[in-house]
């Protein structure tokens, strides 16, 4: 039965919606904070430099670079 009102609302004019707005308070933006750091690299510039084109091809091709 939903879908059915659902899609007369649709044909009607959009009068039908399931939005909900989420708010912080005093209805302002919600405030997020990100406290996952960054991954560490998993190769240090003085080991990428120690390797050969075909290996750092090898690196780029795999995803590891």
């Amino acid at each position: 039965v939903p879908s059915l009102l659902e899609q007369a609302a649709k044909e009607v004019g959009g009068l039908y919606t399931n939005r909900k707005e989420i708010t912080g308070a005093g209805g302002g933006p919600v405030k997020t904070e990100n406290t996952e750091k960054p991954p560490q690299p998993a190769y240090k510039p003085e080991e990428l430099s120690k390797l050969s084109p075909q290996e750092l091809s090898r690196l780029v091709i795999n995803g590891k670079l």
